[in-house]
């Protein structure tokens, strides 16, 4: 498949003009809120009237939206109560206190466990999908996706920049361990005045931490992860432009809700699709963020590389990057956080994950920097080349 530039080139137009009408015109787009249902539905919309899949549908799923991150509030007000009881001669307290705070940072956001859910509120989060059928009978399916949900903001981050904000979950980190380590030297030991001071001074990162995410403002998301989101719509709206028809390959496109709540909408389409995703030979590429071009990395590992993706996928995205660019992208691994990829990968699904974002990170990322003013036409536009090519590539395999 020849790529023609010019249709290429109105996809991307098509696509900034779209996220900028989401991001001026519609809610807020938090997980499982009305912004986000809207958003997907006005993508269902301009795929159906443009007749970019022969189906598009949208499934629904439950999700507790502050759960996720809850634990920047949680861990806080556990460690502090610890050092509190420490100062009341109980010198247990601190490592309990600990040891629990930890346990649910590892399962929350290390693992991406729903583990605190039970104690949040519950709402109905969805996932878009839509299918471009083949003209034969389909032997090999591939799901380009992208999410519509975006995140509440960093607060710290947002005000004073990325050296406070890893300082500050730096030294939250540290003062953890070291409460820990000296309770238990204390129930030995008994109470020192001097390690209760100690465990004190770590409380501007504690503060930092409890202000982790602000649940009252939800940052634009133009660039996390509408371009992701658009540049899969994109590919639908190029195949029908170009009249461009597959012989046997299924093109899905899956626009998920909640990945900021913890990779929700894509756990629960692997849940409900995983057989017919065993059935079908399918291949899943996670489009996620184009802003930095210079950043364009075919991500390897996930899952704050715990998950390493198939190697098929990430062939698949070497050799698309050879004709995109003239070689292989970087290899790189999400080494906090995840992509809606990992969950794919994890429910033995074949997935990749391709994103163009500083992983610093980027100033925009989890602020409000991140509207519709600050994109990039051309790292998106590679972006949908870098699609249209693993598409074709694949479809011929």
């Amino acid at each position: 498949m020849e790529i023609n530039k010019e249709l290429q080139n109105n996809a991307t137009e098509y696509s900034m003009d779209a996220i900028k009408y989401i991001c001026s015109s519609l809610p807020p787009r938090e997980s499982g809120s009305d912004g986000e249902r809207q958003a997907q539905e006005y993508l269902k919309k301009e795929i159906a009237e443009n007749n970019w899949a022969d189906s598009a549908v949208i499934e629904e799923f439950p999700v507790a939206s502050k759960a996720f991150m809850g634990f920047s509030k949680i861990i806080p007000v556990l460690v502090l109560a610890g050092i509190l009881f420490y100062a009341l001669r109980v010198v247990w307290a601190p490592l309990v206190m600990c040891l629990i705070s930890l346990i649910i940072f590892v399962a929350e956001f290390g693992l991406y466990k729903q583990f605190l859910d039970p104690f949040y509120k519950t709402t109905t989060s969805s996932n878009l999908i839509a299918v471009k059928n083949p003209l034969n009978t389909p032997m090999k399916r591939i799901i380009f996706s992208g999410h519509s949900d975006a995140a509440y903001e960093w607060t710290v981050f947002n005000k004073f920049g990325k050296t406070a904000f890893i300082g500050g979950l730096a030294l939250a980190i540290f003062g953890i361990l070291t409460s820990l380590v000296f309770s238990i030297i204390s129930i030995s030991a008994g109470f020192k005045w001097w390690m209760f001071i100690v465990m004190l001074c770590f409380l501007p990162g504690y503060i930092a931490l409890f202000l982790f995410s602000n649940y009252k403002k939800v940052v634009p998301g133009a660039n996390d992860n509408l371009t992701g989101s658009l540049a899969c719509v994109s590919v639908l709206k190029y195949l029908k432009e170009a009249g461009t028809a597959l012989e046997d390959t299924e093109v899905m496109v899956l626009i998920t809700g909640s990945e900021e709540a913890g990779l929700r909408g894509a756990k629960a389409f692997a849940a409900a699709h995983k057989t017919e995703c065993k059935t079908l030979p399918t291949m899943f590429i996670g489009l996620e963020t184009f802003r930095d071009l210079q950043h364009m990395t075919n991500y390897v590992k996930d899952l704050s590389g715990t998950v390493k993706h198939h190697p098929e996928a990430i062939a698949l995205i070497d050799e698309a990057a050879e004709k995109v660019f003239g070689k292989p992208l970087p290899h790189g691994s999400i080494f906090l956080g995840a992509s809606d990829s990992a969950a794919l990968t994890q429910a033995g699904i074949k997935a990749g994950a391709l994103a163009a974002m500083d992983p610093g990170p980027a100033e925009y990322y989890h602020t409000r920097k991140d509207h519709a003013d600050n994109l990039s036409p051309e790292c998106f536009g590679k972006g949908v080349e870098m699609a249209l090519t693993i598409l074709d590539i694949y479809s011929k395999k």
